[in-house]
């Protein structure tokens, strides 16, 4: 799935979405996403960290505190 050697001393970061791993500081994720006509569609939220392996929680826009829904996005209503 990665070319990243896992660590041994992994942290199962799972259940809360984080844009940074706590276990190395990397805020790089290996993701899966499904892509459309050369645009991501969608993207699943498990991940690793792309510097240690750790399993990990991909945030979405809604996880941002300073998010503010748009009047026309019906999707999060």
């Amino acid at each position: 799935m990665s070319s990243i050697e896992p660590s041994d001393n992994l942290i199962d970061q799972r259940g809360i979405p984080s844009n940074e791993c706590i276990n190395c500081g990397s805020s790089i994720q290996i993701i899966r996403a499904i892509f459309q006509d050369y645009e991501m569609v969608m993207w699943f939220t498990d991940s690793f960290c792309a510097g240690c392996g750790s399993p990990m929680t991909t945030p979405t826009p809604v996880d941002n505190p300073d998010y503010i829904p748009r009047e026309d996005d019906d999707d999060f209503s």
